[in-house]
């Protein structure tokens, strides 16, 4: 009994912790953007095309560093992915550039879900999220790349790429087929 109260009060401040309301809750849809960051001034970092974020701890980057940003649906808060780091950042400039749109003036993002890597096993190919589907990994470069799926667990299934998932901490999409729609002949 008392090992079960210490995990469910475990798993309890784990959740809390994950979902403040400042950042992006799992398997909540989400707005995604990657970048390359051309300033760095303490805590804020000012993007290619020109909004800038409010990182909430200081960072070393340097101008040409890739950056990828994912921000709550409605809100200008969520994640900067940046240096194998994930960092909560607000849009402090230019908010409403960040549209959904052909214009490439614009800070064009995408949409999709949040979800974080449950299991993957390298043998099968196979890869468990939190939502709970599950997907079939097609190329060996996309299994190197869930090497480190433990430590960096967070993952987006996009809204609009079908059969793709994209790794944030590095930006890289990797084809998956979805576990329900394989058929072995």
């Amino acid at each position: 009994m008392k090992k079960a109260f210490w995990i469910f009060s475990l798993s309890a401040i784990f959740l809390i912790s994950a979902c403040s309301p400042e950042i992006t809750c799992p398997n909540q849809t989400i707005r995604y953007y990657s970048s390359l960051v051309t300033d760095v001034n303490n805590d804020y970092i000012k993007l290619k095309l020109g909004p800038t974020l409010r990182l909430d701890k200081r960072i070393i980057a340097l101008n040409l560093t890739k950056l990828f940003l994912v921000l709550d649906e409605d809100k200008p808060t969520g994640f900067a992915y940046i240096k194998d780091q994930k960092v909560g950042a607000t849009l402090v400039s230019n908010p409403k550039s960040i549209v959904l749109a052909d214009n490439k003036d614009l800070m064009i993002y995408d949409t999709g879900r949040l979800a974080f890597i449950k299991n993957f096993s390298k043998v099968n190919r196979m890869l468990e999220l939190s939502n709970g589907s599950s997907y079939l990994v097609l190329f060996d470069d996309a299994v190197e790349a869930l090497n480190d799926w433990a430590s960096k667990p967070d993952i987006i299934v996009p809204t609009n790429l079908e059969e793709t998932l994209i790794l944030p901490f590095s930006g890289i999409a990797i084809k998956v087929k979805p576990a329900n729609r394989i058929s072995f002949l």
